[in-house]
């Protein structure tokens, strides 16, 4: 459910990480990462975009997942919708 991510305030959420070091990771992620940096566990991660309520893309690469980190920082930061 969308309201797990929610919960968490914006502080919360980037209070590790910052729009710097998540851009440092590259031009994606993994899921695990991708969970750390919003402050959920890696198995909420999972089942979001399973029920297809993940709101940035995850890319399906056989049975890897990856994370556009450009999509998350839009995500945390603000820009425009990239749930598409």
């Amino acid at each position: 459910m969308t309201s797990d991510l929610t919960q968490h305030s914006h502080d919360e959420m980037t209070s590790t990480w910052n729009r710097q070091a998540i851009e440092a990771l590259g031009p994606t992620t993994n899921v695990e990462t991708a969970a750390s940096v919003i402050g959920v566990s890696p198995w909420l991660v999972y089942e979001l975009i399973r029920r297809g309520e993940w709101p940035v893309r995850a890319l399906r690469l056989g049975r890897v997942i990856k994370i556009p980190t450009n999509d998350l920082i839009q995500w945390l930061y603000g820009g425009p919708d990239v749930a598409s």
